[in-house]
């Protein structure tokens, strides 16, 4: 019983005296592992890096069974791109020259910002049925969804930039001008340029005759000629609409533009206006 405890404290003794070299450990007759007593660097095979230092701050790269390796300290928004092949390189994401993509790198962040008013999606082309929207999602109404290809790109693009201003004038007749019943700045344009596209109006009795005038600094008439409102709404586009009056060389606005509401005659008391103005962003 003794000698199989000797035997077993001979063994202990023999794996901590060891000698550490680059490829092997050696039996030794010290009892404790000093730098001295380690060769070069640990290799990988042996579990170490292979490395005599690595730099400060860089991200470790392995190479197999070679030493590993160290990218440089990452500046403001780097980080490790790779090809699939050969080690990642540092590198900022960066956007296409011309995109309406703007991106900042900070200490430890990228910040990706979108100019979502210039977007431009009549590129993209295409349908949305329902392949791409789930059954139950959208209901069109008597438990119908969305048929095939009802929906497309551009109609959500005219959705996107397709908006409109007016409201309601209680008794059009008080306190306007007497001679041309003009109201100054019914809609300034202070947001981005647009185009009219269609003019809407409508009393509850009588006629209010109109015109709008795009204000540059020198006013000029939107419309061809007077629009008559009366309660039986009407409308004026470039074609389409009840009356084609929109005047092409006028109906953009640049920013700081403004519209005139020029009222030239008004009949049989009306005593509520309701116009609105329908543009789309450029």
């Amino acid at each position: 019983m003794l000698g199989r405890w000797i035997v077993i404290f001979l063994f202990l003794v023999t794996c901590v005296n060891a000698q550490v070299t680059g490829n092997d450990v050696k039996v030794g007759d010290s009892n404790s592992v000093t730098d001295s007593m380690i060769s070069g660097p640990i290799t990988v095979p042996n579990g170490g890096t292979g490395a005599t230092s690595l730099t400060d701050g860089g991200i470790l790269t392995g190479s197999g069974t070679g030493a590993v390796s160290a990218l440089g300290v990452a500046t403001n928004g780097q980080i490790p791109i790779g090809d699939g092949t050969t080690d990642p390189v540092l590198a900022v994401i960066t956007a296409e020259a011309g995109a309406e993509i703007t991106i900042t790198n900070g200490p430890g962040s990228i910040e990706v910002d979108v100019n979502e008013a210039n977007l431009d999606l009549s590129s993209i082309g295409g349908t949305i049925g329902d392949s791409q929207i789930a059954a139950g999602a959208v209901d069109g109404g008597a438990g119908g969804e969305i048929a095939d290809g009802s929906i497309t790109v551009e109609d959500l693009e005219t959705l996107l930039i397709t908006d409109q201003f007016g409201g309601i004038i209680k008794e059009p007749t008080n306190g306007l001008n007497a001679t041309d019943h003009s109201i100054a700045t019914f809609f300034a344009n202070r947001a981005r340029a647009i185009t009219i596209t269609e003019v809407f109006c409508e009393t509850d009795t009588g006629t209010v005759t109109l015109n709008l005038e795009r204000d540059d600094g020198s006013a000029a008439d939107i419309l061809s000629a007077d629009i008559v409102c009366d309660s039986n709404q009407q409308t004026s586009c470039a074609s389409g609409c009840d009356v084609n009056t929109i005047q092409g060389t006028e109906d953009s606005l640049a920013i700081g533009d403004d519209i005139n509401l020029a009222i030239t005659s008004v009949a049989t008391s009306p005593t509520r206006l309701s116009l609105f103005v329908t543009y789309t962003i450029d």
